[in-house]
């Protein structure tokens, strides 16, 4: 996944671009980790706690 993104990066980048788009990468990663073993919640659930605050 980071090879193919740094591949769709413009010819030039800066050091901060790059760090972004790892970051970025890294938090879809764990977040899909996440889904897989079960830790998530339903939007309602979550509106449900919005609300009531």
């Amino acid at each position: 996944m980071v090879l193919q993104s740094l591949a769709k990066m413009p010819p030039q980048f800066t050091a901060d671009e790059l760090l972004e788009n790892i970051i970025f990468l890294s938090k879809i990663e764990a977040g899909l980790k996440d889904i897989e073993a079960g830790k998530v919640h339903k939007h309602e659930d979550i509106l449900d706690l919005i609300v009531r605050k």
